[in-house]
């Protein structure tokens, strides 16, 4: 897993696959995501990262402390 600001990267000019522990329910969960094309200014020093699944199309938050590993889509 690299650092945040490289899943920033990532996200902004791709998709990522993202594993994460859910905040309620302490389920490990993934989710494919990208930013690509919106015009969201994200942090690598923020709590909350803003990802759009791109199944559903739905945006949803992911909190960094909760991230376990990530890795680029190709």
């Amino acid at each position: 897993m690299g650092s945040i600001e490289n899943l920033l990267k990532a996200l902004s000019s791709g998709s990522a696959k993202i594993t994460y522990k859910t905040v309620n329910s302490g389920r490990i969960e993934s989710v494919v995501g990208t930013m690509k094309g919106k015009p969201m200014h994200q942090h690598s020093t923020s709590d909350v990262i803003v990802v759009q699944n791109v199944e559903t199309k739905q945006y949803q938050d992911i909190r960094v402390s909760t991230i376990k590993d990530w890795s680029i889509i190709s």
